[in-house]
């Protein structure tokens, strides 16, 4: 199961796992209508929910205790180094990409009332970033700033007042199950038109990146810039968590069955 599908555009996951399934276990029935519309190869979408989502049930609940002094900011950059899984798209250089990330960051250094984590993945692919980041942040000589890559995603939304992503993938899901507001600057990537009418009722997206500055300028002067998580449950059903009970591995497990018995009497 991909951890986010369905909600963009993404050929290349023919290739990756579709052109020899016959079945194929899904987030829910708006990634059933992508596949329908986009899918070349004759399998079955199987609506069941994501795993991965079912395990973040409960752990991202508002924070309970008082929030330290400042906004607390988490940028999640995304895994473009090398990432021949973007093929599908337009793509920038890994140097472009950088200069993107740089700017963002440039917006988020001047915040020096807030705390900001940037979390980058933790795959070997990323240490190249990871460590190009930390260096170039320890010459901005910002304290408020922390580059890590330790730990998931997830331990740091828990306390975020915002979240900020420079792409639709992993990351995306866990963000919008989060209690933070979220912004995305996206210029890649091509939102399906369903999914996009519900990702932006929870998701503020912009694809240039001097008004995406701006969203953080206005942010870190103590405006709400994006809706609350309220907003993004419909779009969470559609693509990630069908049904809502923190049940996916179950159904998961009797579509396995029902589809080993439908084998065998073949």
């Amino acid at each position: 199961q991909h951890f986010a599908y369905g909600h963009y555009h993404w050929p290349m996951g023919r290739y990756v796992d579709e052109l020899l399934a016959d079945h194929k276990f899904v987030g829910g029935r708006g990634v059933v209508e992508y596949l329908r519309l986009r899918a070349r190869d004759r399998f079955t979408p199987i609506p069941t929910g994501l795993i991965s989502m079912d395990r973040l049930r409960g752990s991202l609940r508002p924070r309970t205790t008082p929030q330290s002094a400042g906004r607390r900011i988490v940028y999640a950059p995304s895994c473009d180094f090398k990432n021949n899984l973007y093929f599908s798209y337009y793509r920038r250089s890994c140097t472009e990409q950088f200069e993107i990330q740089r700017t963002i960051l440039g917006a988020l250094g001047k915040a020096r009332d807030a705390q900001v984590i940037v979390k980058c993945y933790s795959a070997p692919e990323m240490l190249p970033i990871w460590g190009a980041l930390t260096r170039w942040v320890k010459t901005q000589g910002w304290a408020h700033v922390q580059v890590t890559r330790t730990g998931i995603l997830a331990d740091h939304l828990k306390n975020a007042d915002i979240v900020i992503l420079d792409g639709l993938t992993t990351a995306l899901f866990e963000a919008i199950a989060s209690p933070a507001q979220v912004i995305v600057f996206n210029d890649i990537f091509r939102v399906e038109p369903a999914a996009k009418k519900l990702l932006e009722q929870r998701v503020v997206l912009e694809g240039d990146i001097d008004r995406f500055n701006r969203l953080i300028d206005r942010f870190c002067s103590g405006e709400d810039v994006a809706p609350g998580p309220d907003a993004g449950a419909t779009f969470l059903k559609e693509y990630a968590t069908f049904q809502e009970d923190g049940l996916s591995y179950s159904r998961i497990a009797a579509a396995l069955e029902s589809i080993v018995m439908d084998g065998k009497k073949a």
